[in-house]
């Protein structure tokens, strides 16, 4: 009797240890996502890609460019889902915790490490076990352009003004930035190089409403695209201050007779800031690769190339690896940005 006890008692142990096994297995697979059948299948049903800006944002038109390419290519759905909660610390949340399995990814930018190094979200895009970094996404032709602006009626009419009234008021200046974000960079860049930190009040508002904060008097002064800010210039609105010099804005009137940052002695303020595509930790090496490669192909369909010019936006394919070492040269940049 005890040495049936003993064979049914070592059986269970078999038993329950093949099945812990089993279980680890299938954990270790589920973390690793897909196998190279699901692989080579991929995509066989719809990808939800989140946006965490708002539609007609340069990034979602420039997203929705290459949805349309991969619609096509792919003959699957590509459902673009703009998420801008939390200025898209909630996408990427989302993302962070989905099945990496290439059926949820984002297109994303320099927020998201922005959000990180400013303890805003505690996902690392750098970090493989909570983000796998795919690609690269269409983006700007030129670096980001800014244009620090104030409107008339202000006591200052030249950025040389704006810094004498600044030392001379402290505190009575509303600055005016976009939180996490390429804007706030630009903004706090001004700041630190002329050391005027400590002396205004930082305003933050969505990019979509600095424009209104400005008009309705609630901002001083504000850091904002060369592209958004044309319309005001040109219409007397907004006085600029100081600008980064483009093919696109540079040469309008608007900005004539307007220093740049680099006139000023600022050329750090001339920065790129890499556009890219993310899914979940821990995605499967050759099922990244795979979505890069077919990303890849939009940089040879005429059409959307020409989409992109129109928006003054240009789709180079990268690598992984290359897409990477220009994301950690960009967290150093704003690093040293946010630790003045």
């Amino acid at each position: 009797m005890k040495k049936s006890r003993k064979i049914l008692l070592s059986a269970v142990v078999l038993i329950l240890a093949f099945s812990i096994q089993s279980l680890f297995a299938n954990g270790q697979g589920e973390a690793e996502g897909v196998g190279a059948e699901t692989v080579a299948a991929w995509p066989d049903k719809d990808v939800m890609v989140y946006i965490p800006n708002p539609p007609g944002s340069n990034l979602d038109l420039s997203v929705r460019i290459m949805l349309d390419y991969l619609n096509s290519a792919t003959g699957k759905t590509f459902i673009p889902v703009n998420e801008v909660t939390g200025m898209g610390t909630l996408a990427l949340q989302k993302v962070s915790g989905a099945k990496p399995d290439g059926y949820t990814i984002m297109f994303t930018g320099s927020g998201s490490n922005i959000q990180f190094d400013t303890k805003q979200t505690d996902i690392n895009t750098l970090d493989p076990n909570q983000i796998t970094i795919i690609g690269t996404s269409g983006g700007l032709k030129v670096d980001f352009d800014s244009v620090l602006v104030t409107t008339p009626g202000k006591p200052y009419k030249t950025f040389d003004q704006f810094v004498s009234y600044v030392n001379a008021n402290p505190g009575k200046v509303n600055y005016g930035t976009s939180s996490g974000t390429t804007v706030e960079v630009k903004a706090r860049l001004v700041l630190n190089e002329f050391s005027l930190a400590d002396k205004v009040k930082l305003v933050y508002s969505p990019s979509t409403e600095i424009a209104i904060g400005l008009l309705g008097g609630s901002i001083d002064a504000a850091v904002v695209s060369g592209q958004s800010a044309l319309q005001y210039l040109q219409d007397g609105s907004f006085i600029p201050l100081m600008h980064t010099i483009d093919k696109y804005t540079g040469n309008n009137p608007a900005f004539k007779g307007v220093p740049t940052y680099t006139d000023l002695g600022c050329p750090e303020l001339y920065s790129a800031f890499p556009m890219y595509v993310v899914g979940p930790g821990n995605m499967n090496e050759d099922l990244v690769l795979k979505i890069n490669q077919i990303m890849a192909g939009a940089a040879s369909s005429a059409d959307h190339v020409a989409r992109w010019d129109k928006m003054h936006s240009i789709f180079i394919p990268k690598s992984p690896e290359d897409i990477r070492n220009e994301i950690k040269a960009m967290d150093d940049n704003i690093r040293s940005v946010f630790s003045e």
